[in-house]
């Protein structure tokens, strides 16, 4: 090995590459011939069988390395040969390939199990200008990782510029989520939707944003609830509100202040 490293100083890159390859000759014997091939800067320098003793050139220069060297190279190959021989019966032992006489392929079963993304649309003052919104699309909770999402503008998918993405991540649980979003004017009034598409899902999800609605006293993204439970200061059952899904304290001149902490549907 010294020697043919003795041909290859250079200040340039170069490449030494061994190639192994073990095929069976006589299966219930376990024996098998392995030919090696090296490659010295892709040109193939020479080539060795286990069959066919012993190591030969494929290069003139090759053939000015002294007998001892060559005699060397030619024993390590009988030796991998042996060690590779006996790795491959230790990986048939593994895998349970037993050579049992029956011929055929291996056949890979991959879990075909997936589960749909949760979407959800939401707003928050942008941290850049206070007059604009940032609008962001969560999708979370979906397997396997391929998703397709949009944002859209009055049915209009949003130009990819405008888009801020997370890129798809990984949960705890081994699905994933997504998120982009978008910063809109405070006063925009034009209808927002989240297109989802994916291979769990039997057509695509639209979620339509919600804008923030200015009603008894309150404002933060709303969606519309219902309380299902009668409460004091004569609040009617059921009874549609616009707030968030977690109601404190609601305060109106024809109600009386009433505390509410109830579960919500919406």
């Amino acid at each position: 090995m010294n020697s043919l490293f003795y041909f290859c100083f250079s200040t340039d890159k170069h490449s030494l590459l061994y190639l192994y390859t073990m095929q069976s000759i006589n299966s219930n014997d376990h024996l098998y011939d392995c030919t090696a091939v090296t490659l010295l800067n892709d040109t193939q320098i020479d080539f060795y069988s286990s069959s066919d003793k012993p190591r030969t050139a494929k290069q003139n220069w090759l053939k000015n390395i002294s007998e001892p060297d060559w005699k060397t190279r030619t024993e390590k190959l009988q030796y991998d040969a042996i060690l590779l021989n006996r790795l491959i019966d230790i990986q048939m032992s593994e895998f349970g390939h037993s050579n049992s006489g029956k011929n055929g392929c291996f056949r890979l079963l991959f879990s075909k199990i997936s589960t749909p993304p949760a979407v959800y649309m939401f707003a928050k003052k942008s941290v850049r200008d206070s007059r604009k919104l940032t609008l962001t699309c969560l999708i979370t909770g979906f397997y396997p990782k391929d998703v397709k999402m949009s944002l859209r503008g009055n049915s209009t998918s949003l130009p990819d510029h405008l888009i801020t993405s997370s890129g798809v991540r990984p949960n705890h649980n081994g699905t994933y989520q997504l998120r982009k979003s978008v910063e809109i004017q405070e006063d925009d009034k034009a209808d927002y939707y989240c297109h989802v598409s994916h291979s769990s899902l039997t057509e695509p999800v639209i979620k339509q944003w919600e804008p923030v609605i200015k009603k008894w006293g309150f404002e933060q993204p709303y969606q519309t609830i219902t309380l299902t439970h009668s409460y004091a200061g004569g609040l009617p059952t059921p009874t549609t509100l616009y707030g968030a899904v977690s109601v404190q304290i609601l305060q109106a001149d024809w109600w009386n202040t009433c505390l509410l902490q109830a579960v919500c549907a919406y």
